[in-house]
């Protein structure tokens, strides 16, 4: 597949993320300010799923509920007290069922966090999620994995006939494996140009919303030649967990209704100024992903 130059980027503003931000009803509860279901979490990386549903919590989802390895749902609780730990591998039976069928609360799936999608049954689960889940569905970290392969395309095919949104958030490394399984030639790392094009070509692939992370973040729909820039990203999200963060961020705001493309800048760009408001506080040296949570607030605060 050969890249276009045909591809417009444009920044993203900081009033569009006024305008876009959900706004809390005086009659909200739990249920109707959404439900996010986070599947990921694996023996290995047990860290990442306390991490996307903390995140997710600040960033205004009502309920929260992870499916992890059952040797991690100890370590969610004791983390993230608020958040309903479950082994993952009941998602196999009745609560695959509810993901699948029309929810009458909002709600959003992500999936991969904490996951090395290196084994069989978390392959399985990601195309199982991804063709199935009948609401917007983030895949990050070892779900993006599966999906460079081609068992993981057909289930993006599968999927894209839904009207709920597919989001992919790749890393650059990331991005080039789901390139490679379209022969997508790399792009250059440090061309704004060569990166947009790129993101907008995976997102017209896989026919989702794509999100290439990096020091600027490329947001892509796939019938888009618009992609849109976070350009004020910094070195303290130079740090292991900090995408597990963004994608419970990013799930938050889609199970509370927002527009997938909405839902992707305006979190990319709140995560970059909790970063930044973090280095501010103790030093871009020191930042890690639980200190972004924190400041995630004071972020929201400037916008919101």
């Amino acid at each position: 597949m050969q890249m276009t130059s045909q591809i417009k980027r444009e920044e993203i503003q900081p009033k569009s993320i006024t305008a876009a931000f959900p706004q809390l009803s005086p009659q909200a509860n739990k249920h109707t300010r959404g439900k996010l279901t986070i599947i990921g979490g694996n023996r290995e990386y047990p860290g990442a799923a306390c991490l996307s549903s903390l995140a997710a919590y600040r960033m205004g989802a009502g309920y929260v509920q992870v499916f992890c390895d059952k040797h991690t749902t100890g370590i969610v609780q004791v983390r993230a007290p608020s958040v309903v730990a479950r082994d993952w591998s009941s998602l196999a039976s009745q609560d695959m069922a509810v993901l699948a069928s029309r929810p009458r609360a909002p709600q959003a799936v992500v999936i991969g966090s904490g996951m090395s999608g290196a084994d069989a049954f978390e392959r399985d689960l990601v195309c199982a999620v991804v063709r199935g889940a009948d609401c917007p569905v983030v895949a990050d970290g070892g779900a993006l994995g599966v999906l460079s392969s081609s068992e993981g395309m057909a289930a993006c095919k599968e999927r894209a006939g839904q009207a709920s949104p597919l989001v992919l958030t790749p890393h650059f490394g990331e991005a080039k494996r789901l390139g490679e399984n379209i022969e997508l030639s790399a792009p250059q790392e440090n061309d704004p140009d060569s990166l947009a094009c790129y993101a907008a070509k995976l997102a017209q692939a896989y026919e989702a919303c794509v999100v290439l992370k990096g020091p600027q973040t490329y947001v892509a729909l796939a019938d888009s030649e618009t992609v849109f820039a976070m350009t004020h990203g910094c070195a303290a999200l130079a740090k292991a967990g900090t995408g597990d963060v963004l994608a419970g961020m990013i799930g938050a705001l889609l199970c509370q209704g927002v527009e997938v493309l909405d839902a992707a800048c305006i979190a990319t760009s709140l995560h970059a100024e909790a970063a930044r408001l973090s280095a501010e506080a103790l030093c871009a040296t020191s930042v890690m992903a639980e200190d972004v949570i924190d400041h995630l607030p004071f972020a929201i605060k400037q916008f919101a």
